[in-house]
């Protein structure tokens, strides 16, 4: 018997597999779409709540991280799966009972760690019993949607008169403060530009209506100071708030020496108020002691601010005994920071506050847009309808023009994966998702399809000329088109005071993953499909 005889069998898969493992075009698909889902983050099975504020009597944070963004999972070791169980166990807490919080903290990626928050005591407030902590049920995913898809308002605004770059900043950190202030989460506050170099406001507020966002952007809050008890200016009393070095105030951050060989960082702005709360800040700091510690001399009482009679986390500052019983038109606010980056932040946020009664311009609405969150979730549900039919009705084509079922699965792979990438570098970012950025997917995903049906007319037509120089020559149409559809975004991305930058970004971002990983990864499985 001849054991060599034997026919020899077929190591072609073999060699195809090998071919897909050492393919770096292949390797490179694979690793973006292992790093978007990192990024989108998917958590299908999620249960619990995540907290959107934190605010007295709740701690500010667990061990260092504060308690925003972060998820409840029990509530008094009661378990808690979405809001209604959040709902249901606070209906079961009474006023001055102790409140214990076990949230889950993500340490790295998919790796979640128990914390438990110091115990607290639940207070009682509009006759009912107050934790100070909102939630919001765990999202699925890491991406953001907007509010065409959630729900809510868009206002663009444009100041009644010529404003500079700092002014602009000024009145965006107003604006975030007032909305934070009274109460709104998920507010974004941010400027836009169109062709004509003119600079908008733009305002989304998640689930709030046209009236109520007027309201919010118009309204003007009961803002109050007090020293103890005493209330010893209003919001009325604030003739006006340093916020520049070129103005005649005080406005300085700078260095001093902590006495220990380190440095910190002292911030000092003025302010002007009206005679008459002058006159009761003297009459009341009049009857305070002094206290002194550490050779620095302070009042017994602190001044304190409140927005709606709810009092301000972080914004309490001491009286230096010099200033007690003195009439002080245009006195002036310290603090110090372990950091510069903090010592500006903090004068920022206390800037913003008091001047949060109203805005340093007059603003003009141009704009005001209202979606209801059905609506949005209508619209996702419709997307999600027309991209099934067109995808089985691209894939009929296919099959009816190229007959061969490889082709169809490789097609589908790729766009889909096309899609994922594009998801993926969005959270990434922290793009927020509207309507016209899915449009920007969808026209991405229909340029990536053209595109692979030139690449597989060039393979199959062209038989006498080699499968690496069809390729090549599909891709000079391919990258032409490219460059092309790219240029003809950039005008889109500055055009309508931003409205069409979404649809801009997500096309340009979805045709550059096409043309830089997608289009390569499907020309590479096509050769090893034709070989």
């Amino acid at each position: 018997m001849v054991w060599n005889s034997c026919a020899p069998t077929n190591s072609g898969g073999g060699e195809k597999m090998k071919e897909l493992y050492k393919n770096y075009k292949l390797w490179i698909l694979a690793l973006m779409l292992i790093a978007s889902i990192i990024f989108i983050h998917p958590n299908i099975t999620a249960k619990g709540v995540e907290i959107t504020s934190a605010k007295n009597p709740a701690p500010s944070d667990i061990k260092g991280q504060f308690l925003t963004g972060i998820e409840i999972n029990y509530l008094n070791f009661v378990e808690i799966n979405n809001v209604q169980d959040y709902a249901q166990a606070i209906s079961q807490i009474q006023p001055n009972d102790t409140i214990k919080l076990t949230t889950l903290i993500e340490k790295n990626p998919f790796i979640y760690a128990e914390q438990t928050a110091y115990p607290f005591i639940a207070e009682q407030k509009d006759n009912r019993t107050n934790i100070g902590i909102q939630v919001k049920q765990i999202e699925p995913t890491k991406l953001s949607f907007g509010i065409e898809l959630n729900g809510g308002t868009k206002l663009v605004l444009q100041p009644a008169e010529e404003i500079t770059e700092q002014d602009y900043e000024n009145l965006l950190d107003i604006l975030r403060r007032r909305l934070d202030l009274f109460g709104v989460k998920g507010a974004t506050v941010t400027t836009i530009t169109d062709l004509s170099r003119n600079k908008y406001v733009q305002v989304q507020l998640a689930s709030v209506t046209n009236e109520e966002a007027i309201d919010l952007i118009s309204k003007e809050g009961k803002f109050e100071a007090k020293v103890g008890n005493t209330t010893v200016f209003l919001g009325t009393d604030i003739i006006d708030v340093c916020l520049s070095s070129g103005a005649q105030c005080a406005y300085y951050v700078r260095p001093l020496d902590s006495g220990s060989g380190s440095v910190i960082w002292e911030f000092v702005f003025g302010i002007a108020i009206s005679k008459e709360a002058a006159n009761k800040f003297a009459a009341t700091t009049l009857q305070l002691a002094e206290n002194t510690t550490s050779g620095q001399c302070y009042l017994n009482e602190t001044i304190d601010f409140y927005i709606d009679d709810e009092i301000i986390e972080g914004a309490s500052l001491g009286i230096p005994c010099d200033l007690k019983g003195k009439i002080i038109l245009n006195p002036s606010i310290t603090g110090k920071r372990t950091t510069q980056e903090d010592a500006q932040a903090e004068m920022r946020y206390l800037q913003s506050i008091l001047q949060s009664r109203s805005l340093p311009v007059k603003m003009e609405i141009l704009s005001a847009e209202s979606v209801s969150p059905i609506q949005g979730q209508m619209f996702i549900q419709n997307i999600f309808i027309v991209f099934i039919i067109s995808i089985i009705l691209v894939d009929l084509i296919i099959a009816i023009r190229y007959k061969n079922p490889k082709l169809i699965i490789i097609t589908i792979f790729i766009s889909l994966s096309e899609i994922f990438i594009t998801l993926g570098i969005a959270a990434g970012i922290g793009w927020t998702l509207d309507i016209a950025s899915i449009a920007g997917i969808i026209a991405s995903v229909g340029t990536g399809i053209n595109d692979q049906i030139v690449i597989l007319d060039e393979v199959e037509e062209k038989k006498d000329v080699s499968l690496k120089r069809r390729i090549k020559s599909a891709f000079f149409i391919v990258i032409a088109a490219y460059f092309v559809s790219v240029a003809s975004m950039i005008p889109l991305f500055f055009a309508g005071a931003g409205l069409l930058r979404g649809f801009a970004l997500t096309t340009i971002i979805g045709i550059s993953v096409g043309v830089l990983i997608t289009r390569p990864a499907f020309a590479e499985l096509i050769k090893i499909v034709k070989k």
